[in-house]
């Protein structure tokens, strides 16, 4: 799917409320990006209203991430896997 479809996705979500199998479907057709093509500074934003923290969000200044190393995954003695990255 095109970067333009998805975006028009998101998009037409944001309009609404959306259900968890609307947010999971379209995460399923994202693909997948490279660790390094996130460093750096992101805003964020939420799916309005409807959500239970929506307003705690906007009160609070909240911006996003900010991504500023990336480090090889490790698995854990009970077999999980874990990618430690530095975020704020």
């Amino acid at each position: 799917m095109s970067d333009e479809k998805l975006r028009d996705r998101l998009d037409s979500l944001r309009t609404g409320t959306p259900s968890y199998d609307d947010l999971e479907a379209l995460w399923a057709d994202c693909p997948p990006v490279r660790a390094g093509d996130v460093l750096g500074s992101w805003a964020g934003s939420d799916f309005g209203p409807g959500h239970p923290v929506h307003e705690m969000l906007a009160t609070s200044g909240w911006h996003g991430k900010r991504f500023e190393s990336t480090r090889p995954s490790s698995t854990t003695s009970s077999g999980s896997t874990t990618t430690p990255c530095s975020a704020s």
